[in-house]
């Protein structure tokens, strides 16, 4: 079970990379997990409180297919956001 980050993981796997990265974000869009905005349509408070998203890990699992795992930039849990 090796994990990557998404650029190692293409440049090794080449288009498996790029499919398991295009079926997680398929995944995320399917669920309505968030609403992309254009930046431009935002005031700046909204910018500063935007989450970006960031696919950081290729896994290799034991069948030798791949899986990406995508989460938001790092930061905690902005205040202004329930934890419930």
């Amino acid at each position: 079970h090796t994990q990557m980050s998404a650029k190692k993981g293409i440049k090794k796997h080449g288009d498996r990379a790029i499919e398991a990265l295009l079926k997680e974000l398929a995944q995320l869009e399917d669920m309505s997990t968030f609403e992309p905005q254009h930046a431009q349509n935002l005031t700046r408070e909204q910018r500063a409180e935007a989450l970006r998203i960031i696919n950081l890990l290729i896994k290799e699992k034991r069948n030798d297919s791949l899986k990406d795992r995508t989460c938001v930039d790092g930061r905690p849990q902005r205040e202004y956001i329930s934890k419930e």
